[in-house]
């Protein structure tokens, strides 16, 4: 009766030796494709990084661009409204009366509050296109942290999975296990 219950208490040993064996394979497999995703999620941080920057540097030169094309265009118009009082002076004598230089004056002045408006419209414009660049960014690198934290956390787990019931009670029971399962196998292993 001794013997029997030795060799079921040997076999139960044995069992869960093996068990925890494959549990440990199990969640080394895990580790590994957890630290696989965590590097895919560095690239894509790194990745955000580069195409936030990109998005911001061709927004930026769009500005720029579209501030020169409006400076450009509103300097022919002053030379264009400027003849013409010119023209019209000439035509109708206000030359002489000092209306001529009240009109010059009154559209140069129309024309610069125009522009101004105009280039406000473009700096509010940047400003709320460089605010939604900036919070998709700030909205991904947050999902992206989170992922991080919730993949570290799945890999804590598992790293602790992978001590198996051996790893745990004392590597040397490996070779009491091999014993036990000889005793009960007849040294047949499979």
């Amino acid at each position: 009766m001794a013997a029997l219950t030795g060799a079921q208490l040997g076999l139960s040993l044995y069992q869960g030796y093996k068990q925890g064996k494959s549990e440990k394979r199990e969640a080394k497999k895990q580790i590994g494709m957890i630290d696989t995703q965590l590097s895919d999620l560095d690239q894509a941080e790194a990745s955000l990084y580069d195409s936030t920057s990109s998005q911001k540097k061709l927004l930026t030169e769009e500005m720029s661009r579209e501030s020169e094309q409006l400076d450009k265009s509103a300097g022919i118009q002053l030379q264009t409204a400027n003849m013409q009082s010119t023209n019209i002076a000439g035509k109708t004598k206000f030359a002489k009366s000092g209306q001529s230089k009240y009109l010059s004056e009154t559209l140069t002045s129309d024309l610069r509050d125009n522009v101004e408006f105009s280039k406000e419209g473009m700096e509010l414009n940047y400003g709320k296109m460089m605010g939604e660049i900036t919070g998709q960014f700030e909205s991904e690198k947050a999902r992206i942290k989170g992922e991080r934290d919730r993949l570290i956390s799945e890999r804590n787990i598992a790293r602790q999975q992978s001590k198996s019931f051996a790893d745990r009670v004392g590597g040397s029971l490996g070779g009491l296990f091999d014993k036990a399962k000889s005793a009960v196998t007849g040294g047949v292993y499979s």
